[in-house]
């Protein structure tokens, strides 16, 4: 029998997410923390969902999942119909997620999404009744009802929420000023996306040696043969050298969020694997974080190019120790 197996949500701290934050990483956050709560779960053949996503989140959220490039992800007006959508997808032990996206709307409730996973086997309890008034409150009461979810908090208790002003968004338009810097072209951009977004990395039979991002060669041996990729644990690094970035010191793909928010910060974060990654702050610069902090990562909107965000994952304190992902 298909049905609800398993599911959790991501609900960011404070009063609505984060600049940085859109429909495409709120509906990431939740699957990740699905995966977390749920390792043994294998990966979606497909996905159906509810909420106020636009077109680019619907195809990053397809590349995320490792759906076929160009593949539809269906769109329901409440979470119910996308469930019984998700739960009529036949297949031989196929698995659909049904996610949820909560966007705020004025100062009536807060930012946040929820990743079901439509499977065969004994469903669990789910809401029967008809839906509530709203999106949002349709997402809470299932969320109550999935035994075990897992609530996963935006950011650790000591980070400093910034302010979201009225228009955070930077101009997405194609005609922009050619970039400085941080630019890669979009082929580039999409080929890296499963390190940069999903931490990839590659342990070579031959020596043992981890190589991140993940490539067609070890970095010690040079061996091509029987790399296995392997994710790293998305909050288990710890900060290695930290730095911030002022005005006049970014690229220029950076310069509307410099505007907007002011400096921010750069880490190099070394995972237990002993490889390394450069990823940016997400929380202001200040003392939640310093040289040996514990740090977790979140997939992030970072910079506006050729017409639509790009996305990488970013730093935040770790809250309540480990979490290898």
């Amino acid at each position: 029998m298909r049905g609800v197996i398993a599911g959790a949500a991501y609900r960011p701290e404070g009063p609505g997410a984060a600049w940085d934050e859109d429909g495409f990483t709120l509906a990431a956050s939740a699957i990740e923390s699905l995966q977390d709560a749920h390792p043994d779960l294998r990966r979606p053949d497909s996905a159906v969902v509810a909420g106020a996503f636009v077109p680019s989140e619907l195809e990053d959220l397809a590349r995320y999942l490792g759906l076929p490039a160009g593949s539809a992800v269906p769109r329901e007006a409440t979470l119910a119909a996308a469930v019984a959508h998700a739960s009529s997808i036949a297949g031989t032990g196929g698995l659909t997620l049904a996610v949820g996206l909560e966007r705020r709307s004025g100062d009536a409730g807060g930012d946040g999404a929820l990743a079901l996973a439509i499977g065969e086997g004994a469903p669990v309890p789910v809401p029967t009744g008809p839906p509530p008034d709203t999106l949002g409150g349709e997402i809470a009461g299932w969320s109550a009802a999935i035994a075990g979810a897992r609530i996963l908090s935006g950011a650790g208790a000591s980070a400093t929420r910034v302010a979201r002003p009225p228009d955070p968004d930077p101009p997405l338009s194609p005609g922009q000023p050619v970039a400085q810097g941080a630019y890669v072209p979009w082929p580039r951009y999409v080929e890296s996306t499963t390190a940069h977004w999903s931490l990839v990395a590659a342990r070579c039979p031959a020596c043992g040696t981890v190589t991140f991002p993940a490539g067609r060669a070890c970095r010690n041996c040079g061996a091509r043969e029987g790399l296995v990729p392997f994710r790293l644990g998305r909050d288990s690094g710890v900060i290695a050298a930290l730095t911030v970035i002022g005005p006049g010191g970014q690229p220029t793909e950076f310069d509307p969020q410099v505007e907007a928010h002011g400096p921010y910060g750069v880490a190099i974060v070394e995972f237990p694997e002993g490889v390394r990654a450069t990823l940016q702050v997400a929380a202001p610069p200040g003392p939640a974080l310093a040289l040996g902090s514990a740090v977790a990562t979140r997939l992030r909107r970072t910079y506006p190019m050729e017409g639509r965000w790009r996305y990488g994952r970013k730093v935040l304190p770790r809250a309540g120790g480990p979490n290898p992902g």
